[in-house]
Order: C-alpha cells, then structure tokens, then sequence
C-alpha cells in the first residue's frame, strides 16, 4: 500500500487520537464487584484516559501491597471494558470463579512486583512473564501492564491491532504467532484468541514499541502538526480506534491499513 506523505499522515494519525474514545473507568470498590453489585456501586468514570493513567500508575508504584493488588486488578478491569456506542460495561468476570481470579494475586507476588521496581532497572514483558501474575500471561495484559508503567515508551498491542496487522501482511507486527484456542460457532474454523509471551512475540513487541515511539517523534516535529505531545501509546491509540470494529464488517479498513503502514518521510 502506498504510504502517506508527512503532512496527511499527521493530520489522520491526530485526529484518530483525538476520537479515541475506549472507556476511561476503574473500579474503586472490588469487594463490592465480588458481591455482585450493581457497577454503579463500585465503577468509577473518570473524565479523561489521563486520569485512569495517573491513577493506575499510582496503585503500580505503591510500597503498599493491598494498593498495587487493585493497581494490577485495575488494569484488568479497565483492559475488559467495553464501548458499546451508548454505554460502558464490564464484559467478563460475570460468575463468582472469574472474579476471584482478578484478585488471585498473591502477597510473595506482589512483593516480588514491588522489589522489582524498586530495583530501577525498568521492567520488560520477560520479567513480566517470569513474575506469573494471574492473567498476565499473555501479550494483551502484559502489555497493558507496561502501558500503564510507562506510556511514553510503551504501546499496548493486543488482538484487535495484531490480528489486523497479520491479516493484512502490514509491518511492524505482522509475524506475530498466535496461540489457537476457540472455535467460531458462525463459521466452525478455529480462532485466534492469545498472543503468546513467546522469544519471538516478545520480540515483535519490541520492534513495535520502538515503532510507536519513532512516528511520535516524527508527528511531532512536524511543524504542521495539530499533535505536539504524542507518546508511543497514543501513536497505538490512534491506529486501534482506526480498525474497524468485529460488528462494522463492512466498514472500509483503508485508514488503518494507512496509519500501520507508516508516514512516508522522503
């Protein structure tokens, strides 16, 4: 596909950023989310992703351990948030054994996390692996997690971006291997459904990490740019709110298709 001059690029590539609009909510009340209450009751809408950031962040880098243990829950949380166009919900965890596995967390764990910070030598997706956070074992929540720690440096790259980039042969990510688990009910084939924490997937991240970081850097100084503080997550924003959506299956895929190939920079 032919790639975008600067200009162009920088312009979709902002305003994409712009209508990012996934669900900016944490949950502030987990023993209520337990119970089964009522969301109103325990979510907490924030008004930017900003706020979300800053806050899970927080939780993150918390010498207290009940603190960093709703930091990391809270990653899940919002990772499972859903924009349903009208209304914001949690699409999993609905019986008592999935809850419970958002808190399965153990002390040793969340000590061993909170050592590891400390440390300062940074923290990478193999460390995360090494660790064995419940549910952090694959790419979409350990990324998720790094995110979190570091936006500026850290893109998530989970299924909806990866299977995109795959299907449609589009670098940086595009030799990801995937782990096959479910079988689709409309068509019987089976279905991609984790990236794996793999050498090689990690590796991948990796180049796409760097590949966020380098269009930020390149949006921003370009003097024409309505963007001057992209990080490498936002870069990832903009192309995930440019894919379109499972249910939009007719809906053209070019600007995504546009935005992962890159500015063309000659």
């Amino acid at each position: 596909m032919q790639r975008l001059k600067l200009d162009e690029y920088a312009q979709r590539l902002c305003a994409a950023k712009k209508a990012y609009n996934y669900p900016a909510v944490t949950c502030y009340d987990f023993d209520a989310f337990l119970k089964g209450k009522r969301r109103r009751l325990y979510e907490r809408k924030h008004t930017s992703m900003s706020d979300v950031e800053n806050l899970i962040r927080k939780q993150l880098v918390s010498q207290n351990t009940d603190v960093v243990k709703n930091g990391l829950s809270n990653v899940l949380y919002w990772g499972f948030a859903t924009d349903s166009r009208q209304s914001y919900q949690v699409q999993v965890f609905r019986d008592g054994d999935d809850k419970r596995k958002l808190l399965g967390v153990n002390d040793e764990q969340i000590a061993n996390f909170i050592n590891f910070l400390n440390s300062g030598k940074g923290i990478s997706l193999q460390d995360i692996s090494r660790m064995k956070l419940p549910r952090f074992g694959g790419m979409s929540f350990s990324s998720k997690l790094l995110m979190f720690l570091s936006p500026e440096q850290n893109p998530v790259l989970d299924m909806q971006i990866a299977t995109f980039a795959v299907d449609n042969g589009i670098s940086p990510v595009r030799n990801l291997t995937f782990r096959t688990k479910k079988i689709a009910k409309r068509t019987g084939k089976s279905k991609d459904n984790t990236i794996r924490l793999t050498r090689h997937n990690m590796d991948i991240y990796e180049r796409w990490a760097s590949w966020c970081k380098h269009v930020a850097v390149i949006v921003n100084e370009y003097p024409s740019s309505s963007c001057k503080d992209l990080r490498a997550v936002d870069v990832e924003r903009a192309i995930y709110r440019s894919i379109p959506n499972e249910k939009d299956v007719n809906q053209d895929t070019t600007e995504a298709q546009l935005l992962l190939a890159g500015p063309d920079i000659n």
